[in-house]
């Protein structure tokens, strides 16, 4: 009887583990830098610029303005095309708002799923650093 108990114990001991590494394996696919204080000071003191979608038709696009109008209210914003953005991204006292397609290595389905980011301005231009 306690040989059972202690067998049927780690076997739910087993499936516990087994399910909370996967939960781990499959959460965490791609992890975001945490901004320092000077960061974030210096996103506060920036000018946010709104990045539209490079489309002719663009749902994003017609909604984008309206909302940045009613409800951006972290710093001054202004809404820019994505030509803007190229050559603008350099400015270190700017910071950015893009939407960007990303895929997942482990995802065997391929699929794109678009994200909005915050990008401060850099030297480098670099929005993947």
């Amino acid at each position: 009887m306690k040989n059972n108990r202690f067998i049927f114990l780690l076997i739910s001991l087993s499936l516990i583990a087994g399910v909370m590494l996967f939960a781990e394996t499959s959460n965490a696919q791609i992890r975001f830098p945490v901004p320092s204080q000077q960061e974030i000071r210096d996103f506060e003191n920036s000018k946010t610029y709104i990045v539209k979608e490079d489309k002719l038709i663009s749902d994003y696009n017609l909604a984008l303005e309206d909302a940045v109008q009613k409800h951006w209210h972290a710093t001054d914003a202004e809404v820019i095309s994505s030509t803007e953005f190229k050559d603008m991204r350099t400015d270190e006292s700017a910071s950015f708002v893009y939407m960007n397609q990303v895929y997942f290595k482990e995802d065997k389905t391929l699929t794109a799923y678009e994200y909005l980011f915050l990008f401060m301005g850099d030297k480098s231009g670099d929005i993947d650093d």
